[in-house]
């Protein structure tokens, strides 16, 4: 009955359009946009808080994760491969792990960060403080084992630092490892730590850009705003 009233609907992927048509059997039209949006200069011109501030501050180079503390969003296999770092080079590598804090297993949490002082965990971040602490980092590592489109993906790109991810449906201009793979992982923080200019980041912050532009003016035409 509610499918019924709909005039029409717009969704994020192929996948949930397939499911409209095929699975429900709506006959109205349906739009696949995806979600990728621009983000707004508000959000861009943020300050980031003097206790955050102080917090990078203490660190040489700075590593940056999203998530929450279960295990397949990979925060023990990014605090190993720093770890790594940290022992191979004595570089003062700091991690920032931002804890999205919906979900957490305690065991894991406190295994993660067991004897890391290193480790600064950072809870229910604004995203326009997320995006500044993006800015002030030297690489986003986002190692979900099952990562839909990534928007942060691309935010960071935004942000202008390198991209590691576990595989996702976008991938461009990011750097790719498998789940579970410590060793690419860790090559992949070692070449972005050393050479800052590995990764073509202004390239694709442009090509993102434009595509998101693009989504923007498509959402308003199906909302009939233009």
């Amino acid at each position: 009955m509610s499918v019924s009233l709909v005039d029409e609907f717009a969704v994020v992927n192929e996948d949930i359009n397939k499911f409209l048509k095929e699975e429900i059997g709506v006959r109205q039209n349906v739009s696949t946009v995806n979600a990728l949006l621009p983000i707004p200069e508000s959000e861009l011109r943020a300050i980031l808080s003097s206790e955050i501030e102080t917090v990078l501050a203490q660190y040489d180079k700075r590593v940056v994760s999203t998530g929450v503390f279960i295990p397949s969003y990979g925060f023990a296999q990014v605090a190993d491969a720093v770890e790594t770092i940290r022992s191979e080079t004595g570089d003062n590598v700091g991690l920032i792990l931002i804890d999205g804090v919906f979900v957490r297993d305690e065991d894991y949490r406190a295994r993660v960060l067991q004897g890391r002082e290193w480790i600064t965990v950072l809870e229910s971040i604004p995203h326009p403080q997320v995006l500044q602490i993006f800015r002030q980092s030297d690489v986003f590592v986002r190692g979900f084992e099952h990562e839909g489109y990534g928007l942060s993906r691309i935010e960071a790109i935004w942000c202008g630092i390198p991209v590691i991810v576990a595989m996702g449906k976008e991938s461009r201009g990011m750097l790719l490892y498998e789940f579970g793979d410590l060793d690419a992982l860790v090559a992949h923080l070692r070449e972005v730590l050393s050479n800052s200019s590995a990764n073509e980041v202004e390239q694709w912050a442009r090509v993102f850009q434009r595509e998101a532009e693009e989504n923007l003016e498509r959402w308003m035409r199906i909302m009939k705003l233009v």
